[in-house]
């Protein structure tokens, strides 16, 4: 992981890919490289990181989110 900052066409980090497909594992590694971690609390149409998570029934995901952000 070099970049978590890199987003794609539609503005999508991954971050946002691993909360809505469930990949807690990458989220946690993710958020130890990640240097501004609210540039990606939010996606251009304005989901956040638990919109995505909650939407796809990720709870132990939204869980973890909490405790981070808390």
């Amino acid at each position: 992981l070099s970049d978590s900052s890199i987003r794609d066409r539609d503005g999508n980090s991954a971050l946002m890919w691993s909360c809505k497909w469930g990949h807690l594992s990458i989220i946690q590694r993710l958020l130890l490289c990640t240097a501004d971690l609210f540039e990606h609390l939010h996606k251009p149409s304005g989901n956040s990181l638990l919109h995505l998570a909650t939407s796809h029934d990720h709870i132990d995901i939204v869980k973890y989110l909490i405790v981070q952000f808390h």
